[in-house]
């Protein structure tokens, strides 16, 4: 995953983790080039596990029930490549919207 979300960084972009990594993960040869070539920015910010609770697992879990309580506020979810058009169509008021998500092909 974390290789897509890199590639899909624009030039100059800005990527933050905010982990505490417990799984393995490793960024592909492409993945390396595209930080190099697009000048990303990565930073990170670690957070540790205090023993009984793990706060991320508790913040994810507590991600996954608001999600429930928000359903219906994203009107669209639509492709990076259709940003252009979509742009264009919310600036002339084409369609009715509350908040559009643009995803990567």
């Amino acid at each position: 995953m974390i290789n897509n979300v890199i590639n899909a960084l624009l030039p100059k972009g800005l990527m933050v983790i905010l982990s505490n990594q417990i799984k393995k993960a490793s960024l592909d040869h492409k993945t390396l080039n595209n930080i190099i070539r697009k000048e990303i920015k990565i930073i990170g910010s670690w957070s540790s596990t205090i023993y009984p609770n793990n706060e991320w697992d508790l913040s994810m879990n507590g991600l996954k029930e608001f999600q429930t309580k928000i359903t219906g506020l994203i009107s669209h979810k639509l492709k990076f490549s259709d940003c252009n058009k979509v742009f264009k169509e919310m600036y002339n008021k084409d369609f009715k919207y509350s908040k559009v998500v643009l995803y990567p092909d």
